[in-house]
């Protein structure tokens, strides 16, 4: 419960220009268009990231991006999410 008090706070302060940034902390360049879309997404549905609702999360997004941003999200994810 902690956790997700947390990730809310810190989605709540997160603008397009710092979600960029942390993307690109991590090897993976998105556009403000990419990176609007994906803050909209996670902030709508910030009550249920984690790994119980990945792959549901990550099936809804496909449905609403290109094939190449997908792909980059993706890769994100692999690259901080716990294994």
């Amino acid at each position: 419960m902690a956790n997700k008090k947390l990730i809310q706070k810190y989605l709540d302060n997160m603008t397009e220009d710092s979600g960029i940034a942390l993307a690109r902390s991590y090897g993976v360049v998105f556009t403000r268009e990419e990176a609007h879309f994906i803050l909209s997404f996670l902030k709508k549905h910030a009550d249920e990231l984690d790994m119980e609702n990945k792959d549901r999360l990550l099936s809804l997004a496909r449905k609403q991006v290109s094939g190449a941003t997908y792909d980059k999200i993706e890769k994100l994810l692999m690259k901080t999410l716990p294994r």
